[in-house]
């Protein structure tokens, strides 16, 4: 596993005779100060470039318009001299690049008391984000923290604001690249939390920096929503969206990361009254097979988690354990009459056919939420957590394109044909062949995604850092053939 080394500025000094230390790593690798700010290495347009120590590589996010003729006003350490290839770089003015090209490795050499260190400086298009602590994360406390996030259009101002960041996950905390999850706040101190809207996404406080590790598409998750938002026609079908970042921690590369909203309550659009509740692993419960023994009690009921309003507020399950049971244990006739008083049929139809599309079998018992909005009103349903979809399992294995994803909720309303829900779901299937699941349109999403990767070395970014051997070339094949078999094969069960 790759470890953040913090180097003491004051220890260096005093060891720096016994075991030769170079004077320039006391420059560019010093311990963030109290504001949690790491010294100015170099700065453009009043933006940080980031720099990753391990391979001496430094990294500036510029849009293809601003890098045809690109003039910033630079600023570095006052004591130091820089060179970009042969040009020395005047401090505090703007210097004259002219057209660079993205993905290139320009050589720049920066000069401290007579000492020179040698460095490479590439300009990429992906946005960059900074994450500097004095702490090391963990999974159970959000540590403090400074996040800066560069936007690669020069005349976008970047953000920079305080975080409690931690890590996020449960079996996938054991792989080395980790995702995080950080909640935005007013001071270092975590006084207040604070909304933000990031890349014109929700404004939320909490906010999620997704790993996409054991994925070798690094797109299957965000793809998947943008296809889940593609097919609602209403509010019913909730989606998150996410926008790709580079992420630095402290002066650490750690590769190629999603920027995701979190279900948030402004994005769930919750109320005092509303409720939410998440399937947490699959079980006989969360499928929908049995119902607990016990009533519930607590936030937890055997597998399923209120999650809103939290179990520190009230406790608010009588909905929700009444959907339970009327799935589970009520005679066909009540549940014929009663269960769309309690789902909303459209959504309970998309996502059944969203899930079986994608190859969502981790999405029907766990990795999916209920919301309610107010009391009395019909649930409806939320994915979460699509990496193992479009032919891979939560593994990274290949799954087979001729598989059928149900649970004892869909089981029972095909069995029963409930309000016709057969020709329901054939009807919206052939409907949503015609343009969002039709075979252009899906390979269309994922093409654009990798051809995005690709042109911004984002794979060979990965394989460094991760000492992976992601070939995109292959994953791509992959996904485009298990789509086209899929959508043969639902063609012939659907119709």
């Amino acid at each position: 596993m790759k470890e953040i080394k913090f180097k003491y500025v004051v220890l260096g000094l005093l060891l720096l005779s016994i075991i030769g230390c170079k004077k320039e790593d006391l420059l560019y690798d010093l311990y963030p100060n109290s504001e949690l700010e790491l010294p100015i290495l170099i700065r453009f347009d009043n933006k940080d470039c980031f720099l990753d120590e391990n391979s001496s590589a430094i990294k500036f996010c510029l849009d293809s318009s601003s890098i045809q003729n690109f003039n910033p006003f630079t600023e570095f350490n006052d004591e130091s001299r820089v060179m970009f290839g042969t040009t020395e770089l005047i401090n505090n003015q703007i210097n004259h690049f002219g057209t660079l090209e993205h993905g290139v490795l320009y050589p720049i050499s920066i000069e401290y008391d007579n000492e020179i260190r040698d460095f490479t400086i590439e300009f990429t298009t992906t946005p960059m984000l900074r994450i500097v602590t004095k702490n090391d994360f963990n999974a159970t406390t959000k540590v403090p923290t400074k996040i800066t996030i560069n936007y690669n259009q020069l005349d976008k101002v970047n953000d920079t604001f305080w975080a409690g960041t931690e890590y996020r996950g449960k079996s996938s905390l054991a792989y080395d690249k980790k995702s995080f999850g950080f909640r935005i706040y007013n001071s270092i101190e975590k006084n207040t939390a604070v909304k933000k809207t990031l890349f014109n996404m929700t404004s939320s406080e909490d906010w999620i920096l997704d790993a996409m590790y054991i994925d070798q598409s690094r797109m299957r998750n965000i793809a998947s929503f943008e296809i889940w938002d593609l097919m609602s026609s209403d509010q019913s079908n909730i989606a998150i969206k996410g926008h790709y970042i580079e992420v630095y921690h402290n002066n650490e590369n750690l590769g190629l990361y999603s920027l995701n909203e979190d279900l948030s309550v402004d994005l769930l659009d919750l109320e005092e009254e509303s409720s939410l509740y998440k399937g947490l692993d699959n079980s006989i419960h969360t499928k929908f097979e049995e119902v607990p023994d016990d009533t519930p009690s607590g936030s937890i009921w055997a597998q399923w988690e209120q999650v809103y309003p939290s179990y520190s507020s009230s406790l608010r399950w009588e909905s929700f354990e009444e959907l339970c049971k009327l799935i589970v244990e009520s005679d066909d006739n009540t549940f014929e009459d009663e269960i769309f008083d309690h789902l909303e049929m459209g959504n309970v139809i998309d996502y059944y056919l969203f899930v079986n599309m994608a190859g969502a079998y981790d999405n029907v018992g766990k990795n999916w939420y209920f919301v309610q909005r107010e009391q009395g009103d019909k649930f409806i349903i939320v994915p979460w957590d699509l990496d193992a979809t479009w032919g891979k399992d939560a593994f990274g294995n290949n799954i087979s394109s001729s598989i059928v994803i149900s649970n004892g909720l869909f089981s029972r309303l095909i069995e029963l044909d409930v309000d016709n829900f057969n020709s329901e779901v054939t009807d919206r299937w052939n409907e949503l062949r015609l343009d969002v699941f039709s075979s252009s349109n899906l390979l269309d999403i994922f093409s654009k995604k990798f051809d995005n990767l690709k042109v911004t070395g984002q794979y060979e970014n990965e394989n460094k850092t991760w000492q992976l051997n992601l070939d995109p070339e292959l994953e791509q094949n992959y996904i485009e053939n298990w789509i086209n078999e899929r959508l043969a094969f639902l063609d012939d069960f659907f119709n």
